[in-house]
């Protein structure tokens, strides 16, 4: 393996600091723009330090975490093969930013393992070969990093058999992620964003930058356009959805008494149900100190667009 090794970070906290520094494989769809949950503009933001955007650790991760040694374990009974755990990060020798944590490095073979878990929705498509394109771009990474010959990918959707991909080292497809990455790299070290699209990621970014607000007025003639646009949508989205709520009711209204319903092509459930909600009315005028114990602070900008009165 032709590639810096550097020991892994020893705490959690650590480890985010380290992903400050360059782009790790989780990166790679996101810059790409493949990842469904995180936007390249997210991820500027997040590596400029301009928006704290880290995930805190919830159930799900911790699962993965988990289950990864257990995800590595049906691999070696799958494939008949051995890995072991690396006890270091990994850094391009030419390209220092582009950086490495991987799962798993097989015994007597120039190969790698990312082992992931997912939701059972998706065992059907992985047994007709669709998967995730943000976990080949990491893999493909992880070959470009650590320079090793393939990349084993185990994905183990819960409650179904664990299916294997293999991601051959591809020297074209190698270089144009690099190219990807390198001009990323370059938005961060300039502070200049990449352009912004319209995902909740992006919104979310828009929204709590870390910045000095201006008191001055700023003048958005340039932006004419798009305001229109905006008012004329938001109308549409009105109106579809109002048109939408009247389907509803209209299908709510024939189901009478039934639960249940279908067409050939449609299935239709109306069913009750029941869930437990906290009264946070209750909570604060029973218990105040609890609920004074639990409020958050969140600081973040709220966008509000209005059509001026026409003076007449």
């Amino acid at each position: 393996m032709r590639t810096i090794k550097h020991k892994l970070p020893a705490t959690h906290e650590e480890w985010l600091q380290d992903r400050m520094k360059g782009i790790g494989g989780s990166d790679a769809g996101v810059i790409l723009g493949v990842n469904p949950w995180k936007s390249p503009y997210a991820l500027w933001a997040e590596k400029t330090g301009l928006a704290d955007l880290s995930i805190k650790d919830n159930e799900p991760m911790r699962q993965g975490r988990d289950l990864e040694d257990y995800v590595a374990r049906r691999f070696c009974e799958k494939e008949g093969k051995q890995v072991h755990r690396p006890g270091y990060s990994y850094q391009h020798p030419d390209h220092p930013w582009m950086r490495a944590n991987v799962d798993r490095l097989l015994i007597g073979e120039q190969a790698g393992l990312e082992c992931k878990t997912t939701s059972p929705l998706a065992a059907e498509n992985l047994k007709n070969g669709i998967v995730n394109e943000s976990y080949i771009l990491q893999c493909v990474h992880y070959l470009a990093v650590t320079g090793l010959d393939r990349w084993y990918l185990c994905i183990l959707p819960f409650q179904h058999e664990p299916q294997v991909f293999v991601i051959e080292r591809d020297e074209e497809q190698i270089q144009t992620l690099i190219r990807a990455e390198e001009e990323f790299w370059q938005l961060v070290q300039d502070k200049t964003p990449p352009a912004v699209d319209g995902s909740l990621s992006t919104k979310h970014a828009l929204a709590t930058l870390k910045i000095q607000p201006s008191p001055e007025t700023l003048n958005l003639t340039p932006l004419t356009d798009e305001l229109d646009r905006y008012a004329i949508l938001k109308d549409q989205i009105i109106e579809l959805e109002s048109k939408a709520r009247e389907y509803e009711n209209r299908i709510c209204a024939f189901t009478k008494d039934n639960s249940w319903g279908e067409t050939t092509d449609w299935m239709v459930s109306f069913e009750a149900e029941t869930r437990d909600a906290i009264d946070e009315e209750c909570l604060k005028l029973q218990h105040p100190e609890i609920y004074s114990e639990c409020l958050k602070s969140v600081s973040s900008r709220r966008l509000r667009i209005r059509k001026k009165k026409s003076e007449s």
